[in-house]
């Protein structure tokens, strides 16, 4: 597993830019879940995950289990970037894009407190 945040920036460089060199076949498992095709065909899981508040990522590929980062992780990680923006757009309040306590709409739409905002009153 690397822990971006310690990765050494070199070794992520040069994986970003064998990644867009290879344009390696990318299967979406599920959210922060993917498979990438290697150079011999198999393919390895690329897993994304927070870990004590940091983000890690875990391949099954040689080249990670020596914590440095992958090309593997590299194609992959936009499209995890991709995804939490999405869910995080997803939580939103759908009146006022605000975060809601518990998802929906917010309590204040739901009163009508936002009507002033929202719509121009004093």
């Amino acid at each position: 597993m690397l822990v971006y945040s310690k990765a050494n920036q070199s070794s992520i460089d040069r994986a970003v830019a064998k990644a867009r060199k290879i344009r390696p076949l990318v299967k979406i498992v599920g959210h922060g879940q993917f498979d990438v095709k290697g150079s011999k065909g198999e393919f390895y899981r690329v897993s994304f995950a927070k870990v004590n508040g940091e983000l890690a990522i875990e391949c099954g590929c040689r080249g990670n289990a020596d914590h440095n980062a992958c090309y593997h992780a590299a194609s992959v990680a936009p499209l995890y970037k991709g995804q939490v923006q999405a869910r995080f757009e997803a939580s939103l309040c759908t009146v006022c894009h605000k975060i809601p306590a518990d998802g929906g709409i917010c309590e204040d739409c739901q009163t009508g407190q936002h009507d002033l905002v929202l719509f121009g009153g004093n």
